[in-house]
């Protein structure tokens, strides 16, 4: 869920720790610094890989031109959501890297809920800025999930990191 292809990368289950493993072992061996880059494409998720999903359900059209449907998160989902972005941060750590990048720009997942062309939402995740970047708001230092990620990976030099968007106007975000 959440790919552009089968060849994606990824931290989403336990078994894939070991590989990544190798990959930062390689790294640290050549005297690199490792950080992984967490993200979910929401609505360009391939179809093969998954559902289009982001904060509201929409109308959009493929690479083929066709439309489709999206499916919206329901709060539910959305705090699940919210879940796998900490155990994927803390699979990274058990993986050596050296941090994490949240992406939330260039209409990744979290970028698509700040969007207010995307988040349609009438809850607390929707609608006026503040609420359309709580969403980010929760990800980032001193938030939710991210506070309940670096209580259980950071340790030592290991940082969390975020990559926020420029697109869109963030006046009546705070």
């Amino acid at each position: 869920e959440g790919r552009f292809g089968p060849n994606h990368m990824g931290l989403w289950e336990d078994k894939q720790i070991e590989g990544h493993k190798a990959l930062t072992k390689a790294c640290h061996d050549e005297g690199a610094v490792v950080i992984i880059q967490l993200n979910h494409t929401g609505y360009g998720t391939n179809p093969m890989m998954g559902p289009s999903v982001g904060p509201s359900t929409l109308e959009k059209h493929g690479w083929d031109g066709k439309p489709y449907m999206t499916h919206g998160f329901t709060l539910d989902e959305l705090h699940d959501m919210q879940k796998k972005y900490v155990e994927a941060a803390v699979r990274a750590k058990k993986a050596g890297y050296d941090g994490v990048q949240l992406h939330g720009c260039h209409s990744y997942l979290i970028n698509q809920f700040v969007s207010p062309e995307n988040n349609l939402r009438e809850d607390e995740y929707g609608g006026n800025g503040e609420n359309r970047g709580r969403r980010g708001a929760h990800l980032r230092k001193g938030g939710e999930v991210m506070s309940a990620a670096e209580s259980r990976i950071v340790r030592g030099d290991a940082k969390i990191y975020k990559k926020i968007p420029s697109v869109h106007p963030l006046e009546d975000i705070r």
